[in-house]
């Protein structure tokens, strides 16, 4: 694998889950973690088999960028394909250069526990608490009726058995 294809692979697969600019911020950053590795004399089969698979990185970058921002964000964007989106472009030109980019997308990203939620998400809520209430209801209702028409019967009718035995254990 070349340094090139490691910085592509990584950037593609931070492309779709992270502003522009931290995509950005990481490819330099790898690029520049790169550089500085092999001017220490490490050959890129080392630095490669240090740093481990360029998606797995990106997967962590990903889990790492969410956590810190929220367990719930709005990604407002196009769905795309990784491999067809034509906003997402390798400018290398020097492998040593350091003005290494690639292009950002015009995306719009909210985060945190307050973004707001749209009125069918809010209207399909309401509608499932009640749909929840009306089978509890319904489910009580049943179990009440069960018991006062089967329960409360075979109840009198276990009293009345014991006070029968009894009873008789009493005369003889």
């Amino acid at each position: 694998m070349t340094k090139i294809e490691f910085l592509d692979t990584l950037g593609k697969s931070l492309n779709h889950e992270l502003p522009s600019d931290k995509v950005n911020e990481n490819i330099n950053y790898y690029d520049d973690y790169i550089n500085q590795s092999m001017a220490k004399g490490k050959s890129l089969d080392d630095i490669f088999n240090e740093l481990g698979e360029p998606r797995l990185i990106a997967k962590t970058i990903i889990d790492t960028y969410k956590l810190s921002k929220g367990y719930q964000y709005k990604q407002e964007t196009n769905s795309m394909d990784y491999e067809d989106d034509s906003r997402y472009e390798n400018t290398y030109s020097n492998t040593n250069s350091n003005d290494n980019k690639y292009k950002g997308n015009d995306w719009n990203i909210k985060f945190g526990f307050g973004a707001p939620i749209p009125w069918y998400q809010k209207l399909l809520g309401i509608l499932l608490l009640i749909l929840v209430i009306f089978v509890v209801i319904t489910l009580g209702s049943i179990a009440i009726n069960l018991f006062f028409s089967i329960g409360i019967p075979i109840l009198f009718v276990y009293v009345l058995y014991r006070i029968i035995i009894n009873m008789f254990h009493r005369r003889y």
